[in-house]
């Protein structure tokens, strides 16, 4: 009898773990828009932290963030070497 209840409460303990972890990705894609965080709006098309943008180089193509970015006649490079890799293929 007692090995009985021990099993049946092992297996309840069981199942209700399972059930709870099958949730638990429901409730977590649901938490953000149940309780959104104050000062977030989700229909604003501008994002909330945006520190820098981020600018491709004319001649490598790699991604600087435009306050780091070397630019010159409306272009951005990632650095001054790149610059001058553009003007010699220019000239050329």
């Amino acid at each position: 009898m007692l090995f009985r209840l021990i099993f049946f409460f092992i297996l309840i303990v069981l199942v209700v773990r399972l059930v709870m972890r099958l949730f638990s990705g429901a409730f977590k894609s649901f938490k953000g828009t149940l309780f959104p965080r104050p000062g977030s709006d989700p229909s604003s098309s501008n994002p909330v932290n945006v520190i820098d943008e981020m600018r491709p180089c004319a001649t490598c193509g790699t991604y600087a963030p435009s306050r780091h970015a070397y630019q010159k006649n409306g272009l951005y490079f990632c650095n001054r070497e790149c610059h001058e890799i553009y003007l010699t293929r220019q000239k050329a």
